[in-house]
């Protein structure tokens, strides 16, 4: 992360902080929240048996993502995975489909490609373009994207019931993404 500041409008002494970033300060010991955790564990745990989709709302700041935090924690101690990705806020521009892409290489990385790669060949070969260096995400169809990251999802969590998939900053997501989101809401 780079941090760059100038003095005013068209100064030209920017300066550009090269000393460590602070990391985010977090206490280790989860305080509070404990009626929402609660219920997120139970959603957690229901979605052994039956898919959940759990929205958390709130101002910045209010700890969301240290809810969340707790949360992948303890679902991870119990021997489930957890894929957590985001939005970005990109303004007008969107990246089609980008916390889609994040959590597929997320999963990549937590369950191995093996196992992700064979999915995508023969459960969800319209999300392959979203991987694929050099091609076009224009390349997935829209609905097949949408019904194939259902199966995948599925197929997943039938193998690993202790799956969770977090998407952060959902108010910065493009339209395919709130596409998306739209249409596991349905399901």
């Amino acid at each position: 992360m780079v941090i760059a500041e100038l003095a005013g409008p068209g100064d030209a002494r920017g300066l550009v902080h090269t000393e460590p970033v602070a990391k985010r300060v977090t206490c280790p010991t989860f305080v509070g929240r404990d009626a929402e955790l609660s219920q997120l564990e139970r959603a957690a745990h229901a979605a052994r048996d039956e898919t959940q989709l759990v929205l958390i709302g709130g101002d910045a700041g209010v700890g969301k993502t240290r809810l969340i935090d707790e949360l992948c924690r303890r679902l991870e101690a119990a021997g489930g995975v957890a894929v957590v990705s985001g939005c970005v806020d990109l303004g007008d521009v969107g990246i089609g489909y980008g916390p889609l892409v994040d959590v597929l290489r997320r999963l990549r990385t937590t369950v191995g490609v093996e196992m992700v790669d064979g999915l995508l060949e023969h459960v969800a070969p319209e999300l392959r373009p979203l991987l694929t260096a050099g091609r076009s995400r224009r390349e997935a169809r829209p609905g097949a994207v949408l019904e194939q990251t259902v199966a995948l999802l599925e197929t997943v969590g039938e193998r690993l019931p202790g799956l969770l998939v977090v998407i952060e900053d959902l108010h910065w997501a493009d339209a395919s993404t709130r596409d998306l989101i739209a249409f596991l809401m349905r399901k």
